[in-house]
């Protein structure tokens, strides 16, 4: 971008900090909070969090869900079992008989009123005659005892108010000699569910307090913290409701943890730029008398380097439209929407706000026009001398330093987490799983469906059979019978239950249904479909989308960065340097996470999803503080300075705020780490721990020294030789 083309863009920013202007931009922001209320409550409202619906619909598993769900194919629907636990304590000896009628006796009246149960469509027990296998719901050691109840789902409210209802009818067997849980796949639906509810108010109130209490330690003054939270809570209010609207519009799939990371993201990212809009105003109160000459000069200037900053992330936001998993896509408009937003209200509505206080803003330390006496922190300038005086030095050191966190990596085997593994806090339908993992077939913990079809009906049989034989021949399956058959359109389907050989929500079982499906296909005959289907068969596809995902969107991501920066910085060879340190600084990130969350804390895994968006933030973010210092470091270059005094003067005088702008950024990130979610426990720490790498050492050391041994050659092929 031209220096002509950013003080165009300048000047029309300033605009903002007109006498009445700042009134009308008030009062815009105002209309826009009270147009947006009523529909504030449109995005809890339209959000889901089924893993059925992130998956791409060219999935075997979101083919299954689909027609089993279609009540036009399948008389039936989708049953999704809830299932009562019944042990005795701690799994240790017998149910005794006394118990064992207390459990008849509840069982007995959870039938007769089974239809006052939102969903359920037939119940199951230990005690019915003619039923399935008594080994398959009375444990050998007979401490454990089963009922299934099947749940048909086409209102998930529904599915969780019978989740709920089941628990309140147990809890009157509750007593010293019984345990007692509702778990299986309905269950751990609505557990989630549970997890993610209030998410947002959560973070709402944890972000908003950290960043102010960060604020006030950085200014000192209560007023000119609170004035950015205020903005930044315009953006997230007005975010929420754009983003609730385009759900139906644009189908989006959204979850609790989009509107969560959204909301982290516009706090954090909204937060700097208000940041560099307050700093650079400080220092114009002291070059003008009238407050509002001091902010056209700011908004003048910081409004080019925001929009490049802000540019870029949208940018790399759109390379989430290419992710095959419909929750990683729509996380991208959510995003966009949420830094677009955040940027407006720092570039409008922050300087309206300060413009209305005036210089009391910054009370009780008031800049006075004139006074240019306060104390400068020396750091960032001895810093930026000591790089520029021995830049192989600073290279090599942070290079290695980089590097032997990298090599974290290859101290333990990462594992992809399953729906088991995102909870933190152990909820019922956890604690009930694993109460029957040593006692019962761990495949009667969430039975898969395959779905047999032909367009001959007539062959239907032969295919059935033919597949039956080999569900039950395959090491990885341990029981399958043939269920309901149905028809859609010209294609007759044939509904099998299978249960695997072992822990359906296990990396052994997931790891296993390609294989099945491989084998399944190759023994089914000529113009027989066969899809795969259930829990372990959804774990499996989003695993293997996660990682097509991440191929994808890591290169994406890269491309984006370095075309900007070419653009911005009229360069290439800086460009390349700044894109490898990205890489360096994730490679790093990972590696201390390996380290931390796979050994110190002892956590299953980091799934590829969430490797993701470790990556996407930590290098669409960490680049946004490059490109605030290369960008000051490119103006000085052309305005005649020699690459080391330009580095060393952008250095010097950009390291503060960047700085205090990464910690605030870290920091509400690492709020994530506060819910009881693995995924977004993760996501934060790893968030936070890149943008600290990043900002004490790729951006303010090994980009700089690197650079200065590069000197001129840096801004090649445009660059221009200056006096040393």
């Amino acid at each position: 971008m031209s220096s002509q083309g950013t003080s165009r863009i300048g000047n029309i920013a300033a605009r903002v900090a007109g006498r009445r202007a700042k009134w009308f931009v008030i009062a815009i922001w105002v209309l826009l909070a009270v147009a947006s209320g009523p529909v504030q409550g449109l995005l809890e409202e339209k959000s889901t969090n089924s893993s059925t619906n992130f998956l791409p619909e060219s999935a075997d598993s979101t083919k299954v869900a689909e027609l089993v769900d279609d009540t036009a194919v399948f008389d039936t629907g989708e049953a999704v079992p809830a299932i009562i636990v019944f042990q005795s304590p701690g799994g240790k000896g017998r149910i005794d008989s006394a118990q064992e009628q207390r459990i008849r006796s509840f069982l007995d009246g959870l039938r007769t009123e089974l239809d006052t149960l939102p969903t359920a469509t037939s119940l199951t027990t230990p005690f019915d005659t003619g039923g399935p296998p008594t080994d398959a719901l009375r444990s050998e050691d007979g401490s454990t005892l089963l009922a299934f109840v099947s749940l048909e789902s086409p209102d998930f409210d529904q599915l969780d108010e019978a989740v709920n209802t089941l628990r309140d009818r147990t809890s009157s067997l509750d007593d010293t000699d019984l345990d007692i849980y509702v778990s299986g796949p309905a269950a751990l639906a609505s557990d989630a569910a549970a997890a993610f509810a209030g998410i947002d108010g959560k973070l709402l109130l944890g972000t908003s307090i950290l960043v102010l209490v960060l604020l006030l330690l950085i200014y000192r003054s209560p007023l000119v913290a609170l004035v950015p939270l205020v903005a930044v809570g315009f953006a997230a209010a007005l975010s929420r409701a754009l983003l609730g609207l385009a759900i139906d519009p644009f189908d989006l799939v959204v979850s609790g943890q989009t509107s969560g990371i959204m909301l982290i993201l516009i706090f954090g990212a909204g937060t700097d730029y208000c940041l560099l809009i307050v700093a650079r105003y400080r220092e114009e109160l002291v070059r003008y008398e009238d407050p509002h000459d001091a902010m056209r000069e700011t908004v003048r200037h910081t409004t080019p380097a925001i929009l490049s900053s802000a540019g870029t992330v949208l940018l790399a936001m759109l390379v989430l439209l290419f992710a095959d998993l419909r929750s990683t896509s729509s996380l991208g408009p959510a995003l966009i929407i949420g830094v677009s937003i955040a940027m407006l209200a720092g570039l409008t509505l922050l300087p309206a706000l300060l413009l209305a206080l005036g210089r009391r803003s910054f009370w009780p330390s008031i800049p006075r026009y004139g006074d240019d006496t306060a104390g400068r922190i020396r750091l960032w300038p001895r810093l930026a001398d000591a790089v520029a005086a021995r830049p192989r030095r600073w290279l090599g050191a942070v290079t290695v330093v980089l590097l032997v966190f990298a090599s974290g990596i290859l101290a333990y085997d990462n594992s992809p987490t399953s729906d088991v593994d995102i909870f933190i806090d152990k909820p019922e339908s956890t604690q009930g799983l694993q109460a029957l993992r040593s006692k019962l077939p761990p495949g009667e913990l969430a039975q898969g469906t395959v779905l047999v079809g032909t367009g001959d009906p007539a062959s239907l049989e032969a295919a059935t059979g033919a597949i039956v034989g080999e569900l039950q021949q395959h090491e990885s399956v341990a029981t399958a019978f043939p269920a309901a058959r149905g028809r859609d359109g010209d294609t007759s389907w044939q509904q099998i239950t299978f249960a695997p050989s072992s822990n359906p929500y296990g990396q052994d079982a997931v790891d296993s249904i390609e294989t099945l499906r491989r084998d399944l296909e190759r023994a089914a005959p000529d113009g027989v479909q066969v899809l795969v289907g259930g829990p372990t068969a959804q774990t499996a596809d989003a695993q293997s989308t996660n990682r097509r995902d991440l191929m994808v969107i890591v290169p994406g991501v890269l491309l984006v960065i370095f075309v900007v920066l070419v653009v911005l910085l009229r360069a290439v060879v800086a460009p390349l340097l700044l894109v490898a340190t990205v890489v360096l600084g994730f490679l790093a990130t990972l590696g201390i996470c390996w380290v931390l969350f796979l050994g110190i804390l002892g956590y299953p895994g980091i799934d590829p999803g969430t490797i993701t968006f470790i990556f996407l933030f930590t290098a669409a973010l960490g680049v946004d503080y490059n490109i605030f210092l290369v960008a000051r470091i490119r103006e000085e270059f052309d305005r005649g300075s020699n690459t080391v005094d330009a580095t060393t003067t952008a250095l010097a005088t950009t390291g503060g705020v960047i700085t205090s702008a990464g910690v605030i950024l870290a920091g509400t990130f690492l709020i994530l780490a506060a819910l009881p979610l693995l995924p977004l426990r993760e996501l934060g720490i790893a968030v936070a721990i890149g943008v600290l790498l990043d900002t004490v050492l790729v951006r303010a050391m090994l980009v700089p020294s690197a650079l200065v041994l590069l000197r001129e050659r840096s801004w090649w092929p445009s660059a221009r030789s200056h006096g040393d």
